[in-house]
């Protein structure tokens, strides 16, 4: 049982959530690089009118207290619009993969961890704090976490952040042996209406069964103040 608790001083944010277990980060879900491709070619035109709202809400839902989301502080998802544009995409392993086509998608930021280095099965949402940072890539980089949405995992009753909507920890980031993983859609009341985060949700957890034979998986919802339980199944 994995546990998601959304304690962010905020009542119109969102988070969605999905759990899988028995991924292959090698294995790519059928019909995945044809659904790929078609989007990366759409994403060399300009936004539709109703995505570059969402795009521009989204930098909203970053905008709490001193955190501003500019230059490299912006949420992930418009580093990835520009590489669809330019052709440079990344292609790291199925999971991630995923994660990051239902970014250029739906332009709600994902952030997706191993379960297993994480070592914990609960974990909790709310805002960095003046002193927190962690390091996201090989090269020892640091990203600065006051006032950040930051997922933390729960170990010995204190919470350590993990991922957040712009730069998520190396510490968790999924390899070659991952086989459990989570991740969760930030998003808000002004983002996407709550059935458009469902039906994000619902493809992910399609594309993630895809991943892999016989893998389990699991989605929900946590409001302002909830805790979403999930059991892969």
């Amino acid at each position: 049982m994995l546990t998601f608790t959304n304690l962010l001083p905020r009542p119109d944010v969102v988070l969605g959530f999905v759990v899988a277990e028995g991924v292959v980060p090698g294995h790519v879900p059928a019909g995945f690089d044809a659904h790929l491709a078609a989007l990366l070619e759409s994403r060399r035109a300009a936004l539709p009118e109703r995505l570059e709202v969402r795009r521009q809400a989204v930098r909203d839902l970053l905008r709490n207290g001193v955190y501003k989301p500019t230059g490299r502080a912006k949420p992930a998802t418009e580093y990835l619009l520009r590489t669809a544009a330019e052709g440079a995409f990344p292609r790291i392993n199925a999971p991630v993969d995923i994660c990051n086509a239902l970014c250029v998608e739906h332009l709600l930021p994902i952030s997706l961890w191993d379960l297993d280095l994480a070592g914990s099965d609960a974990f909790v949402f709310r805002l960095g704090r003046a002193d927190e940072a962690y390091v996201f890539n090989s090269g020892g980089q640091e990203i600065g976490l006051h006032d950040l949405v930051v997922g933390c995992r729960v170990r010995g009753g204190q919470d350590e952040p993990i991922v957040n909507p712009v730069k998520d920890s190396l510490a968790t980031k999924t390899t070659e042996a991952t086989h459990r993983v989570a991740a969760v859609v930030y998003s808000s009341l002004e983002a996407a209406p709550e059935e458009v985060l469902r039906d994000e949700l619902a493809q992910f957890e399609a594309w993630l069964r895809g991943a892999g034979a016989g893998v389990q998986a699991a989605t929900g919802i946590a409001r302002a103040g909830e805790t979403c339980t999930l059991v892969p199944a």
